[in-house]
């Protein structure tokens, strides 16, 4: 079985890490990909995105390997990948492996997440394909998503939560979807060149639901099979901020504006942004995760954009 598998890896599969502050985790990733260094047709690239804990160093000293870029500040998730992927096609790929640092994956993982670009008929044109995630806790990890919409939101406000009613049949079934997670996704580097890689307006989050629509609209598909799992420890890098929890739900909040701004014409991006400064007053009123509702208020800009400037 592994030879009929190994049989369809017939071109280069770089593997992107992009890591902050996960020194333990990354070098618990890199030796889940340690054959990487006697496989020709595999490489490693790892960018180090603003650590203050020596993790280029580790990593060049422990895995040479590995191709590392190091940055002397946080640029971002998808601003470091783009930094990555700069170094990746030098190397002439075929495709490329997004893998969180909090992630371990084995060669026969990705042997059968490659194979699956040569399921089915060729019109269906695969760009993406991505396994099931299983969290640190052995439940399943939210990695397929929905395109945002302002109807998610008016259905959450009453407790409703669209995205999980949505998906939560899928995860045992292999099929086409509108978007995965980008903790681990295999990219067909043609579909890179055609319609480009991350959009650097998205610090982190979002950035991987806006990589997957942009594919869906150049006729590409995104393709999830659970014959592959992966498991993920989440969030690491985000819990070496401060108020790691507000942080993360801060940037989760920020870069839904930037999405609605781009896909959803400006209604419901007022809508959304009108939304947002209720829900922030409410929170503060009424003492509910006060904190949260602060910082949104803080760090948010709630002018409701014209129609005419969008």
């Amino acid at each position: 079985m592994n030879f009929v598998i190994m049989s369809y890896i017939n071109g280069k599969i770089i593997i992107q890490i992009v890591s902050f502050e996960a020194k333990d985790e990354l070098r618990a990733c890199l030796d889940s990909i340690s054959w990487v260094s006697s496989d020709p047709q595999f490489e490693a690239v790892v960018v180090d995105n603003g650590s203050q804990s020596e993790v280029s160093e580790m990593v060049i000293k422990e895995y040479p390997f590995v191709y590392v870029r190091t940055n002397s500040t946080n640029l971002g998730f998808a601003a470091a990948q783009n930094q990555a992927y700069e170094v990746s096609k030098k190397l002439d790929p075929t495709h490329i492996l997004l893998l969180n640092p909090d992630a371990t994956i084995s060669r026969s993982d990705i042997e059968t997440l490659f194979s699956k670009f040569h399921t089915g008929v060729a019109s269906q044109k695969i760009g993406i394909v991505a396994p099931k995630i299983i969290d640190a806790k052995g439940q399943i990890e939210q990695s397929i998503h929905i395109d945002l919409n302002i109807w998610m939101y008016i259905f959450k406000v009453f407790g409703i939560k669209l995205l999980r009613l949505k998906t939560q049949k899928m995860y045992e079934h292999e099929g086409f979807v509108q978007s995965v997670s980008g903790a681990c996704m295999l990219i067909d580097t043609a579909l890179i060149e055609d319609i480009g890689f991350f959009d650097e307006d998205y610090f982190f989050l979002t950035e991987d639901m806006d990589f997957c629509l942009r594919a869906r609209q150049a006729g590409w598909k995104v393709l999830y099979t659970p014959d592959v799992q992966i498991t993920h420890l989440r969030g690491r890098s985000s819990l070496k901020f401060n108020d790691a929890d507000i942080w993360r739900r801060i940037n989760h909040y920020t870069t839904q504006f930037t999405y609605f701004r781009k896909h959803r014409g400006w209604l419901e991006y007022a809508l959304l942004k009108l939304g947002r400064r209720i829900e922030a007053e409410i929170r503060i009123l009424l003492g509910i995760e006060k904190s949260f509702g602060l910082a949104m208020k803080q760090q948010l800009d709630f002018k409701i954009p014209s129609p005419f400037k969008f």
